[in-house]
């Protein structure tokens, strides 16, 4: 195994060095050379349901199951899936191997599962079920050619079978987990293309732990939205590295002129200043040895390239390193796999922080004063207030349509119209205005459908759902389409703990927001559910409640009686983390100005 991984270092290595002195050279000889001696073919389009074209997978055992005995007692979550996009393993002869690799071609693929199967894509698997499609990658050659017409081609149709695999992991696999983008080298080159074309300020973004994409230059421009992660818990952004001796800018590199960014990933931050050996983990060195302490790190200011100190020698290799381009999994291995779980935990845990200092602000039926309660136009006010959650009730219709409304009448909110909203069909709600009473300037408003709710709050405002009746697979149906699990909250009273379990049975992500009722029921809640959020009123709220809650890890929302600032003041002195006000305009100008 070492011997494989000193050949692999030093195909790299010798590459590096070629590609930087001897480019013009190279092209001559890969380039213009008739392409009929290139031609032979690689294979046609992979099929996806065909286990054959995983490297990894969780429905067959593969070299990213492997894990170290000194990791034996380790526990082991899994609660996220990562695609793993593996990095070059083909290097065919010049003038007569093809650009792109056959997915037949069994030496192709033991280089592949020996080597980043194995070493990277298994730091993973403490956390993760771990896919890693087998895709017809380009040629190491394409890299000597690069922006070349030819190597465009050959990156073009690789990237076309991990795009394809992906889609296919959407499809029949994911299921709307937490998802994690790993890879290296080449890999990262798609990986930079997958997250630009599926995530980048899309609403899978809201699904992304994280994305390690290393071994590869990310430009300061690569994504719109999606942000580099800046401390070592943050969800929903980027990191990557590239890895070189203390003192070593490649000429390659210099050519960049600073255009990259990268992480540190002993102390994951974007800090440019020396870290030391203490924060270091572990370098794989073999599989079966982990060396510890033994690696310092900081990012060059001006190349943004990571710059390493190390006295391990690796693998067999005699005399000094200046490229660690293939040991950049392997010297941060420990540091990656527990920070891969400390992601995952913040990912599942998290919620936005609140937008008005310390106390989330949770506009109940909408900003309604004024405005028709549950309307549409009472939660674009809250919108327009800055409101952290938006409180909504969820009835269905008697053809089955979710509508959102408070009783389980409508008789209090129309003139001249009663009964039960079971009782009517949606058409037939649609047809009632619940804007009259109101007022003049309010006639015709409807009643809104949860498609209609999710469609004004999608990215604008999270949302605090009393679960009025028992709909939960009919709702999670309709907020998978809009990929909103983590957008909203379910409020449901702890009597009804065989609902919440059947939520987050059917969505692991959802967050339910139980009600217990009295404190003494707080630690049976906590232990069955392990909630983020408890929901209270004032009529059980102390600052005992509290401070029991927060020992078990989870906030309180409380619905207030008076809507007063002494209130307000009593409920924060509490340390109770949001409210739910009918005043949501007064609760914020409290907040802001309170002393």
């Amino acid at each position: 195994m070492q011997r494989n991984s000193i050949f692999l270092t030093l195909v790299f290595l010798l590459f590096s060095s070629y590609f930087a002195n001897c480019q013009s050279i190279i092209r001559n000889h890969v380039v213009e050379k008739p392409d009929n001696k290139t031609s032979k073919k690689y294979g046609s389009e992979p099929d996806y349901s065909n286990l054959k074209n995983w490297a990894a997978s969780p429905f067959k055992k593969d070299a990213s199951d492997s894990i170290p005995a000194f990791l034996k007692d380790e526990k082991r979550d899994i609660r996220a899936d990562v695609f793993f996009i593996h990095p070059t393993s083909y290097f065919g002869e010049e003038e007569t191997s093809p650009w792109n690799a056959d997915l037949n071609d069994s030496t192709v693929n033991n280089e592949t599962d020996s080597k980043s199967i194995f070493f990277q894509a298994s730091v993973f698997n403490g956390s993760c079920r771990v896919f890693a499609p087998r895709y017809r990658q380009a040629n190491m050659k394409a890299f000597y050619v690069f922006a070349t017409p030819v190597a465009n081609k050959a990156f073009d149709l690789a990237y076309s079978d991990v795009k394809n695999a992906f889609l296919y992991f959407l499809k029949h696999y994911n299921n709307n987990r937490p998802i994690i983008i790993a890879s290296h080298s080449q890999g990262s080159l798609h990986a930079i293309r997958l997250l630009q074309e599926f995530f980048d300020g899309k609403p899978l973004q809201n699904r992304l732990v994280c994305a390690y994409v290393v071994g590869y230059q990310i430009k300061k421009d690569g994504f719109r939205n999606l942000p580099i992660g800046e401390y070592p818990d943050q969800t929903g952004c980027f990191v990557g590295w590239r890895s070189y001796a203390k003192g070593e800018i490649p000429k390659g590199v210099a050519a960049e002129i600073g255009n990259s960014v990268c992480i540190n990933p002993l102390t994951w931050t974007t800090n440019e200043q020396w870290t030391s050996s203490e924060l270091h983990m572990g370098i794989m060195n073999s599989f079966e040895m982990i060396v510890p302490h033994t690696v310092s790190t900081g990012i060059e200011p001006s190349s943004k390239i990571l710059w390493i100190d190390t006295p391990v020698v690796l693998g067999e290799k005699k005399g000094p390193i200046k490229n660690y381009h293939v040991w950049d999994y392997n010297l941060f291995w420990m540091n990656i796999r527990q920070n891969v779980k400390l992601r995952i935990d913040a990912f599942n845990s998290e919620l936005s922080k609140p937008k008005h200092g310390n106390t989330y602000v949770i506009a109940h039926r909408g900003a309604h004063v004024g405005i028709p309660e549950n309307s549409l136009a009472a939660i674009q006010k809250a919108i327009d207030l800055g409101c952290d959650f938006v409180e909504i009730d969820t009835r269905m219709t008697k053809d089955g349509r979710i509508v959102s409304v408070h009783n389980a009448s409508v008789d209090e909110y129309i003139i001249g119209k009663s009964g039960k909203v079971k009782d009517f069909t949606l058409e037939e709600i649609k047809k009632l205005d619940i804007g009259e009473k109101t007022g003049p300037d309010w006639k015709n408003t409807r009643i809104p459908t949860i498609e209609e709710i999710l469609e004004l709050c999608r990215g604008k405002i999270d949302i605090y759902l009393d679960l009025k009746e028992p709909l939960v697979p009919e709702l999670l149906k309709i907020i998978h389409k809009y990929d909103m699990e983590r957008d909203i909250i379910w409020y449901i009273p702890a009597s009804r703990m065989e609902i919440i379990k059947q939520l987050k049975t059917l969505c692991p992500d959802c967050i339910p927001t139980p009600d217990p009722g009295p404190e003494k029921n707080i630690q049976e809640v906590v232990v069955q559910v392990h909630p983020q959020i408890l929901a209270s009123d004032m009529g059980q709220l102390s600052e005992s409640f509290v401070k029991t809650a927060h020992a078990g890890n989870s906030k309180v929302f409380v619905d207030e009686k008076k809507g007063t600032p002494e209130e307000w003041r009593q409920i924060i002195d509490w340390g109770t983390d949001g409210i739910q006000t009918d005043d949501p305009a007064a609760l914020i100008d409290f907040l802001q100005n309170k002393k």
